[in-house]
């Protein structure tokens, strides 16, 4: 049964919240300071692109992930640091634009409940340990690049005001994001569902009215649009599972998605399994809680609706159960579920000292995990630009041969893709066709170094683990 929440003392002050999220901030800053990473796996591939010009994503329309990496490679050109930069800044830009659209939506919805759900809920989206491709890999900036537009028009479209200049802003920031990554073909969906759950349908002003409907016909016109630009209306990097009907590859792909947002990547099958099990029963025990205490109401259905909705993008591609690769795809689901906890925590626990508790764990475990995921992509990044290095100091009139060729370690692809275009990019505009490799390897955790043996014509670089 849904019934509107009686407004409850939250354990914590706003004053103490907020000091609590700028903690937060300063945490990430450190665990994402740019100067310990690199350029990984296809960063090899679309930046060399941007730098030069080719604005246009290969398989997709995200035009302006493309651009934001030209601007970046104006400014910082083959230095990793700025880029990293740029992906650290978006990452907190959201955190902190998130607070006022959990806002605005729970106010439309006349659900009362203490800012400080949100400056919490938006804090632990910080933390939040599982999507952390979002943060640390250039290139999967496009997960938080358009969440950053969708918050914006988020923000035009819920503001109560009849402004044409926020009509516009809510359409041009939606643009910007359906160009950027193809998250945003919720969004529509989202506002729908929004304007279905408002108690008084005349809560709605005519322009916001107007607004929606509009983003509506912008979307229905863009996949005709992306038929011709591409050739394909989905996808099929995106949706091949999909078009195929490969149901057991989407049920899996489905249950992946869904546990691996609560857990860490594992090397163990079974381990996993057995911590899904556990995770069900938790959750399973939270909801009958909150029905036993009355307290679901509309924003509750909104913002579970928006996290089960979110996986359904990614359900053809899934996400690793064994390493960090594809996180970026529980970025967007992360949001709503992070708002889902601290929501459930404030509605069932009356005990500030053990709000505080619970809270603390929760927090220390995706703590623990983002500092495991810093280090594996520090790590990673510190044998990439290891290994171009040693590449540099080939001279560009002899050719490179290579044996085991790093292309995953640590969970992460490192040379996987796109090597062959960072060599020509990062080594002195050396011909992509000198470079041979004659073996690649899968490291696991141990160190990777390589030694180079010098020929009369061609240098040997050779990768190994130590």
């Amino acid at each position: 049964m849904m019934t509107n929440s009686v407004l409850q003392q939250f354990p914590i002050s706003e004053k103490w919240s907020w000091r609590l999220f700028i903690l937060v901030v300063l945490i990430i800053a450190g665990l994402a300071w740019p100067g310990s990473f690199y350029f990984l796996n296809d960063d090899h591939i679309h930046i060399p692109k941007a730098y030069d010009g080719t604005i246009g994503h290969h398989n997709g329309l995200r035009h302006i992930s493309d651009l934001s990496l030209f601007l970046d490679s104006l400014l910082w050109k083959e230095n990793a640091f700025g880029y990293h930069l740029t992906n650290l800044l978006l990452y907190i830009a959201n955190m902190i634009m998130a607070v006022p659209v959990f806002q605005k939506l729970v106010a439309g919805l006349k659900v009362r409940i203490p800012k400080q759900v949100f400056i919490i809920g938006s804090a632990l989206f910080g933390l939040y340990a599982f999507h952390s491709e979002a943060l640390f890999w250039i290139l999967c900036r496009t997960a938080s690049l358009s969440m950053f537009f969708n918050l914006l028009s988020f923000l035009c479209v819920l503001k109560q005001t009849q402004n044409r200049l926020l009509q516009s802003g809510a359409i041009l920031f939606f643009l910007l994001g359906l160009f950027t990554y193809e998250t945003l073909w919720l969004y529509p969906v989202w506002l729908v569902l929004w304007w279905w759950l408002l108690p008084d349908k005349k809560d709605l002003q005519p322009l916001q009215r107007q607004t929606i409907i509009g983003i509506w016909a912008l979307f229905i016109i863009y996949f005709p649009f992306r038929l011709w630009s591409t050739g394909e209306a989905l996808g099929s990097y995106e949706a091949a599972h999909v078009q195929a009907f490969h149901w057991g590859v989407l049920i899996e792909n489905s249950y992946k998605l869904f546990f691996r947002s609560f857990l860490p990547p594992t090397s163990s099958d079974f381990i996993f399994k057995l911590a899904s099990v556990g995770m069900l029963a938790i959750l399973c025990l939270v909801v009958l809680m909150l029905i036993k205490r009355k307290v679901l109401n509309r924003f509750y259905l909104f913002i579970v609706s928006a996290w089960l909705s979110s996986y359904v993008l990614f359900i053809s591609l899934g996400v690793s159960v064994k390493g960090f690769e594809s996180e970026r795809y529980l970025y967007y689901p992360s949001l709503w579920l992070c708002l889902f906890i601290v929501l459930a925590l404030f509605h069932l626990v009356k005990s500030r000292a053990l709000f505080v508790v619970l809270f603390a764990v929760v927090s220390l475990y995706h703590l623990f995990f983002m500092y495991k995921a810093s280090a594996g992509f520090k790590k990673v990044s510190s044998y990439s630009k290891a290994g171009m290095s040693t590449f540099q100091k080939v001279p560009l009139s002899k050719k490179i041969v290579i044996e085991n060729l790093p292309v995953y370690s640590h969970g992460l692809p490192l040379y996987n893709y796109g090597f062959k275009n960072g060599i020509q990019w990062l080594c002195y505009g050396r011909d992509s066709n000198s470079v041979e490799v004659l073996s690649t390897h899968h490291f696991a955790k141990e160190q990777i170094v390589s030694s180079v043996k010098e020929g009369a014509l061609a240098d040997t670089v050779i990768f190994s683990g130590k």
